[in-house]
């Protein structure tokens, strides 16, 4: 029997691996989720939208690192396509995530949704899987169990109101997850740019870390602060340790 552990990104997919190697699970294969679903628009249904949205990330790793070519990783689509595929093949998913992790929860929020008669397995932790050592996240694989009927339906209600709502952001409060709007961060970012110029990553830091917020989402909104007047710069948004910024 094959099976597939699904992760958030990358930097999960090396602790779980890790996980692996050093049980009897060495044999089962990691596949991570291609796209960040806490952010961006989830209607329409078809990747275009949301390729077109996040074409602003685009711009600001070929500002960061010329030699950036996006199509060395493939199309959004396509990769999609290649998860669900292997998703599909495998005889017995299992699904890791952060409760408290808003990338993660609207990950285990679509698998639910994409693969609603599929059985899961899930292992739940409770900040985000790349928060813990593999030592650390051997124990919480030992706490592996069905999703149940219940739960699913729970999370299949949540998503559907999230797509209707189809909203910027979608964050944690409270234990759920939520639709939150485009300027959710703003008001945390005013408050850390000061009247002296201050470096922009040191501004966006301090929400980095409060807000649980990924910093080229807060850099985006950096951005459209400064295009607003709201904010004064030096450079460009993109490039956080060499821009300043400060208050008008």
């Amino acid at each position: 029997m094959t099976t597939l552990h699904l992760v958030g990104g990358p930097s999960a997919g090396e602790v779980v691996c890790a996980v692996l190697d050093d049980s009897d699970r060495a044999a089962d294969s990691i596949e991570w989720f291609p796209d960040n679903l806490n952010s961006g628009p989830l209607e329409p249904d078809d990747y275009a939208a949301r390729v077109e949205w996040w074409s602003w990330h685009d711009d600001m790793v070929r500002t960061e690192f010329p030699e950036f070519d996006p199509t060395r990783v493939g199309t959004l689509p396509d990769l999609m396509a290649a998860f669900w595929a292997r998703a599909e093949q495998a005889d017995h998913l299992v699904v890791w995530y952060g409760r408290d992790n808003a990338q993660e929860s609207a990950m285990f929020h679509e698998i639910c949704h994409r693969l609603p008669d599929r059985p899961l397995d899930v292992v739940e932790v409770p900040v985000a899987v790349p928060f813990y050592s593999p030592h650390e996240l051997a124990y919480y694989a030992t706490r592996a169990r069905p999703i149940t009927d219940a739960e699913r339906t729970r999370v299949h209600e949540t998503w559907q109101r999230l797509r209707q709502e189809n909203e910027t952001f979608r964050v944690v409060e409270d234990g759920n997850l939520v639709s939150a709007p485009a300027d959710h961060y703003d008001k945390a970012l005013l408050y850390h740019v000061r009247p002296e110029w201050t470096p922009l990553a040191r501004a966006i830091a301090p929400v980095m870390a409060g807000m649980k917020a990924d910093d080229a989402i807060l850099k985006w909104r950096m951005k459209s602060l400064i295009e607003s007047g709201s904010v004064l710069a030096d450079g460009s948004p993109w490039l956080s340790r060499r821009t300043k910024v400060k208050r008008p």
